[in-house]
């Protein structure tokens, strides 16, 4: 996330007051760490500060390091979540290629997460099927010893 203010003029007498200060590339140099922390305005001269009570807040190292931690846990959910789209894809085109049926659940009660139903060699639903529980983590793959190939157990 990303905090975009809009600065402008305080004094009530100069011509461009409350209007925004475009020269985006200046309030990033003013508000960069070591920055100057204000802008002066074109028209009148006075200072425009950048800085308010906010922007000390998120200065201190504590809410930073909060910020770091809230960042990666989010990088972590969306890495997950991803991932366990990707494997329903990937189950679903298994699937429908050699022409059998794939339901997946959405509310999955006994961690079923979908079935597979095979056809006859008519085309018809058998009723035979196959219960599917999608796992995205690596904890359920191991080395074969031989090839160092990844190995799912079921």
């Amino acid at each position: 996330m990303v905090r975009l203010r809009h600065y402008c003029c305080g004094n009530k007498k100069c011509a461009d007051f409350e209007k925004p200060y475009r020269d985006r590339e200046a309030i990033q140099q003013g508000v960069a760490p070591g920055g100057a922390g204000k802008l002066f305005c074109r028209k009148c001269g006075k200072p425009i500060f950048l800085r308010d009570a906010i922007e000390k807040k998120f200065d201190s190292p504590a809410v930073k390091e909060q910020s770091r931690k809230i960042q990666d846990q989010v990088q972590v959910a969306l890495d997950s979540e991803s991932r366990d789209l990707i494997l329903v894809g990937h189950a679903l085109s298994i699937v429908a290629e050699p022409g059998q049926i794939h339901r997946g659940y959405t509310n999955s009660d006994h961690e079923i997460d979908g079935e597979i139903e095979f056809k006859d060699d008519q085309g018809r639903a058998t009723g035979k099927r196959l219960y599917v529980q999608l796992k995205s983590g690596d904890s359920y793959l191991t080395k074969r010893k031989g090839d160092g190939a990844e190995v799912f157990h079921i």
